[in-house]
């Protein structure tokens, strides 16, 4: 679960094309270390202004409106209820104008804090077991809406053929 402890601003991303692949477009690639300490899988350590969380989603508003948000993140949770704001704020003004599941992720970043403390409150002592059911509440709450968002924006291809009426 390094993905918490990531440094994941926009500046760090780059876009790399594979000469292995046939495939011409370019990928985008983010690298960070692995850390050697645990996670904090306790309860607690998931609150309003998540860190981890808040960078995602930050950096998905960053890719929706295609420029940098200049808005500082602290490490400390208790320190983001402020920027938490913002962001919801800047999510809300793009619900006035549409509702797509890439919308859906982005406030699922900012909202999943308390699923993922209650699914832990519900499992098992902090282990392995809860680094899966940390997981299963991100799936849940913001992969499955960000893989929705790709296959409503990816046209369908041209070599297929429609079925008439």
């Amino acid at each position: 679960m390094d993905f918490f402890e990531a440094d994941l601003a926009s500046k760090r991303i780059y876009f790399l094309d594979s000469p292995k692949t046939g495939f011409q477009k370019e990928s985008p690639y983010l690298a960070f270390g692995v850390s050697r300490r645990l996670m904090d899988a306790r309860p607690s350590h998931f609150r309003l202004g998540h860190p981890g969380l808040m960078a995602f989603a930050k950096l998905l508003l960053e890719i929706e409106f295609g420029q940098n948000i200049d808005l500082y993140i602290s490490p400390d949770s208790s320190q983001n209820e402020i920027a938490w704001a913002q962001l919801l704020g800047r999510v809300e003004l793009l619900a006035e104008e549409r509702s797509d599941s890439y919308l859906r992720a982005i406030r699922g970043c900012l909202l999943v804090h308390y699923q993922i403390a209650l699914a832990l409150r519900s499992s098992e002592p902090v282990g392995k077991g809860s680094d899966l059911t940390i997981r299963k509440t991100l799936y849940k709450e913001v992969v499955y809406y960000l893989e929705l968002g790709l296959s409503e924006s990816t046209p369908r291809a041209l070599h297929k053929r429609e079925r008439s009426e």
